[in-house]
């Protein structure tokens, strides 16, 4: 490896957090469109416990030099055998072993805890490979599933919403929609917990060796407290049926301090409630109200399966044009 070291980054100590941050953002420089988060909100975010989850990075030195970086995270409550991890060199720096050594060293961190599979990630172009997805094949990762990362631009995008909404109200046929920012409402927050459980086992996971996630009030309010904490703003559209059951949601998260991009963070309609455009209207719904309450946001960023044609058809209709493909990565520890 030649002298390239790999140690644990002091989440304290922010010239070092700065130094990971650069490795990693310098690693996305192929990608057409810069969607590294911002190091305004990633000072914030890294060092921010995880509701439930540990989060450990790693950083290789070259000397004095930061060199590649790592991000390993487990879930403490479900997919307990599952490791997510990512190693990110500069180009500057790969071919010399340090992108090995990363790798290595979070490996071996997620089978120290037990864990028996380990799930990452490559950006590629739309068509072809890039050093990422060569770098996983050529260490044992599979190809588990193939998403598209999309964006749109809001503003080009705008004058398109009245004409979808009113097309999607006229399937509407008694459900309603209401929305809300960063935290549930108590009369909805239980519903949301169980929507929140059933959305694992109703995406299109490809491969991926996932299992559906148990959420509860508590979690819920969990995760809301730290996006609030690392200064993110969450807006969330919810379908009512007519029986006021919820039964059908979609997120974006903004970040408060930069927030030129927000993210789309799930969408699900329950299977037994389809068929009525829900997907479309919340959809709509959430791109007016990101508009209304975040006018300085230029793009939302969003990311779907391939296999998913039905809410890859609404965001076509919603203007959203492909960035990239992502790759999820998947192997088995021996």
């Amino acid at each position: 490896m030649g002298g390239i070291d790999v140690r644990e980054v002091d989440l304290a100590d922010e010239r070092a957090l700065r130094a990971w941050w650069e490795v990693g953002h310098a690693a996305q420089a192929e990608r057409p469109l810069d969607l590294w988060t911002p190091w305004e909100v990633a000072r914030r975010a890294l060092p921010e416990p995880r509701p439930h989850a540990r989060s450990v990075l790693l950083a290789a030195h070259d000397g004095e030099r930061t060199v590649g970086a790592g991000g390993l995270e487990l879930m403490d409550l479900d997919n307990t055998h599952v490791a997510f991890l990512k190693p990110y060199v500069a180009p500057s720096d790969r071919g010399r072993g340090v992108g090995s050594a990363l790798l290595a060293a979070l490996e071996e961190r997620a089978a120290a805890d037990g864990r028996t599979t380990v799930i990452s990630d490559a950006h590629t172009p739309m068509e072809g490979d890039s050093p990422g997805s060569r770098f996983a094949a050529a260490r044992g990762y599979a190809v588990a599933n193939r998403d598209t990362i999309k964006a749109a631009d809001l503003a080009a995008t705008e004058h398109t919403w009245t004409d979808l909404e009113d097309e999607a109200v006229e399937r509407l046929d008694g459900y309603r929609l209401v929305w809300w920012r960063d935290r549930a409402p108590e009369e909805h927050v239980a519903a949301l917990a169980v929507l929140h459980s059933r959305f694992l086992g109703e995406i299109p996971l490809g491969d991926l060796d996932l299992q559906p996630q148990v959420f509860d009030v508590q979690r819920i309010r969990d995760g809301e407290e730290r996006r609030l904490r690392t200064g993110h703003t969450t807006l969330l559209v919810a379908a009512l049926a007519p029986s006021g059951e919820l039964v059908g949601y979609s997120s974006l998260v903004l970040p408060r301090e930069s927030p030129r991009v927000a993210d789309i963070d799930s969408t699900l309609v329950l299977p037994e409630h389809r068929g009525h455009r829900l997907g479309l209207a919340m959809k709509v719904l959430l791109h007016q109200r990101l508009r209304a309450e975040s006018p300085e946001t230029e793009l939302l960023v969003t990311g779907n399966a391939d296999a998913n044609d039905h809410m890859n058809a609404v965001n076509e209709r919603l203007g959203y044009t492909a960035v990239d493909r992502s790759l999820g990565l998947q192997k088995l520890l021996r």
